[in-house]
């Protein structure tokens, strides 16, 4: 049940130029102003949503000069996260910042903090990045993580939506998100037409709530190529607008060879990841219909991602990273209070 039904929302546009088919959608942040509340000489940042991740990812160049300094007092940056399938990696520091949001239009100067969502958040201050782990380069990129797979403290913590006012108005901890922008706080308004279904806790309830992880809903893939049929696959879902590319975590010994091409051409000794070959076809359903769609790779439809990867899993179970584009056709909410995720159908 939506913990505040009759609460406030605040609508975040996303920045002009977000979309599915280019590098995603983006809103307009101010992370770590000076504490006497001005702007001071930190600068707005276009930060990529994330709905995989939790916590916001900033280059510490964006930082005022107050928290930069502080920040950078800790020492050397550590190794902060390695993404799958580039292995690039951000080294840097975490460190509690305030964090204002203001969606497409983000101020040039003067501006009353009080008019926007804000709030103070653990934020991953990046220092670099070493791409493909090894090329170190400065790190200029933002990423606003907000997603729930982690435990309930790290979540409320890190995920910039759990913790906002707005005029001194806290907001709920849930939003609606579409290709437009984001609906942060949830009320009867907002969530009709939603079909929802309930986050799995990982494991047992432990006697402290705040270290369970909640889990995505349970999905079924199935392939199909050439008139074979393979499935269905019972997948975890991870839902996940931060890429561009679904994946499925597998077994890929599982899946059959006319499927896919591996990359890069794998050797004796390894299980090799690849990209499943123009032609196939994909039916994916979410606890039995919240959510169903089909696309095939090649063929334009709202759904057809640019490529589909597999990604070798040793061991049983598998997982499904829904990237972008089931954007494409279905709105989708987060009620964390309320322990549940829906989608409302579009296309």
């Amino acid at each position: 049940m939506v913990s505040t039904t009759n609460g406030s929302s605040y609508p975040l546009g996303f920045t002009p130029g977000s979309n599915m088919d280019q590098k995603g959608f983006f809103v307009e942040a101010l992370v770590g102003p000076a504490p006497d509340g001005g702007a001071d000489d930190a600068q707005p940042k276009a930060l990529q949503v994330d709905t995989g991740s939790c916590g916001i990812a900033i280059g510490s160049q964006f930082l005022s000069s107050y928290y930069r300094n502080k920040i950078q007092t800790q020492g050397d940056p550590a190794l902060l996260v390695t993404y799958l399938p580039s292995q690039n990696q951000i080294w840097g520091w975490w460190a509690d910042l305030p964090v204002r949001l203001f969606g497409s239009e983000a101020p040039k100067s003067k501006y009353d903090p009080a008019d926007y969502p804000q709030t103070t958040v653990k934020v991953m201050v990046a220092s670099y990045m070493l791409l493909h782990g090894k090329t170190r380069q400065p790190f200029d990129g933002g990423m606003m993580g907000i997603g729930f797979h982690a435990d309930q403290a790290t979540v409320r913590a890190a995920n910039p939506l759990f913790s906002l006012t707005v005029n001194n108005q806290p907001l709920s901890a849930g939003y609606v998100l579409t290709p437009q922008g984001i609906d942060i706080g949830l009320n009867s308004r907002n969530i009709a037409g939603f079909e929802f279904v309930g986050l799995p806790p990982k494991g047992s309830l432990s006697e402290d709530p705040d270290s369970v992880i909640y889990e995505g809903p349970n999905a079924t893939l199935t392939i199909s190529y050439q008139g074979t049929t393979t499935g269905p696959i019972t997948c975890d879902l991870l839902m996940d607008t931060g890429v561009p590319r679904p994946m499925l975590f597998t077994e890929s010994a599982n899946i059959p060879a006319s499927l896919w091409q591996p990359d890069p051409p794998p050797t004796p000794e390894t299980q090799p990841n690849g990209t499943f070959l123009p032609g196939v076809s994909f039916d994916i359903a979410v606890s039995d219909g919240v959510c169903a769609y089909r696309f095939t790779l090649g063929q334009a439809s709202p759904f057809t991602p640019p490529a589909f990867m597999l990604m070798n899993r040793a061991g049983a179970g598998s997982s499904l990273n829904t990237s972008i584009h089931l954007l494409g056709g279905y709105d989708y909410c987060l009620d964390y209070d309320g322990k549940r995720m829906g989608f409302r159908s579009r296309a």
